[in-house]
């Protein structure tokens, strides 16, 4: 029998990663959900796992430490300062100036960063801890006890840093889209407002506020 607390946890879990799954653009046929981890075949899961730059347990232990310390609001934080220095038309202006490479992060930043609480694009780095440590425990890369912690320790951090399931989901949509920018800005502004709606609708089976230990 599968005890009631270890239940719970995954229910927070499969919520704190549903918008990491619904976002995209990193997408694999038959992983949608937190959930689906435990039914996907091994070529599926290890396909994700490269996609997000992890190959095998030297790269999962460095994407981890990566995640945990500095992740991708690192670059989304430094990002947001530089704008903050500029009124919002010169920041247009400064953006359309760097390389072309460079612009659709830049113009993520500013689409996003009024919407978010200070703790930024923090959510898709935690949520990305919780996934990956299911995964390579699937795919025999470690031991489930010795992802657990880690697991566990993101998601707590999260609740330190978000007041509720709307404030970290939005935040973690708009890390998937800085992650992977798209470089058509209406259609990300589209895709961004359809992914909200879409997480914004469900109905949470467990409290943001869970007692996780």
């Amino acid at each position: 029998m599968i005890r009631r607390p270890l239940l719970k946890k995954t229910a927070f879990y499969d919520e704190m990663t549903s918008a990491l799954f619904a976002a995209g653009p990193v997408f694999v046929e038959g992983l949608y959900s937190y959930r689906d981890i435990s039914l996907s075949p091994k070529s599926a899961l290890s396909n994700w796992m490269r996609l997000w730059g992890i190959s095998d347990s030297v790269t999962y232990q460095e994407k981890l430490r990566w995640l945990f310390y500095k992740g991708y609001r690192s670059e989304f934080d430094q990002i947001s300062n530089r704008l903050s220095m500029l009124p919002q038309q010169a920041r247009q202006e400064y953006i359309r100036s760097l390389p072309e490479q460079e612009q659709p992060k830049f113009f993520c930043v500013n689409l996003f960063r009024n919407m978010l609480t200070s703790a930024g694009i923090a959510a898709l780095d935690y949520a990305l801890i919780i996934a990956l440590c299911k995964v390579v425990t699937k795919i025999h890369i470690t031991r489930f006890k010795d992802a657990r912690p880690y697991s566990l320790e993101a998601a707590q951090i999260a609740q330190s840093k978000y007041r509720s399931w709307h404030e970290y989901q939005t935040a973690c949509i708009a890390g998937v889209y800085f992650a992977s920018p798209l470089a058509d800005l209406d259609v990300l502004r589209f895709n961004f407002a359809q992914k909200l709606l879409e997480i914004s609708n469900l109905e949470h089976s467990i409290r943001w506020d869970q007692r996780l230990k």
